[in-house]
């Protein structure tokens, strides 16, 4: 970036409020917990992660009510954050669905002085869209 444009800094607050829709990822042998969600970022080599929310078999809401902070330098070279929906698990974590969010959309189309809430699809197709490919993608 060149040294003639003036660089601000700014942060943005990512809040995870509510996953919908979750399915059951574990198989409920021992208890009715089918699913540890959990959700976490990755942007500019910073992670971070909210608490593992027990969902039990055929309840498909988890309740986060968590915030991320992201500092960031504008104008940016780096607008990808990648937020992921995970199971924990004891040998390794599953991925429940992913989206590539780009900070700079949401810097330019949601700077206000109270802030937007912004609802983003994870899991399943994107809403609204049908098909045989958003079948498979839903089931």
């Amino acid at each position: 970036m060149p040294a003639s444009i003036a660089k601000t800094y700014k942060q943005i607050n990512i809040g995870i409020l509510t996953a919908k829709g979750i399915p059951d990822m574990d198989m409920a042998l021992i208890s009715d917990i089918t699913t540890n969600a959990y959700i976490s970022t990755e942007w500019e080599h910073k992670h971070q992660k909210t608490k593992v929310f027990d969902k039990k078999k055929g309840d498909g809401t988890c309740v986060f009510n968590e915030m991320f902070k992201f500092g960031i330098l504008w104008p940016m070279t780096n607008s990808s954050m990648i937020i992921k929906a995970v199971d924990h698990d004891m040998i390794g974590d599953d991925t429940i669905g992913s989206i590539d969010l780009c900070l700079k959309d949401v810097v330019k189309k949601f700077s206000t002085p109270t802030g937007k809430l912004v609802w983003k699809q994870i899991y399943g197709a994107p809403l609204g869209k049908s098909g045989r490919e958003c079948d498979l993608m839903n089931n």
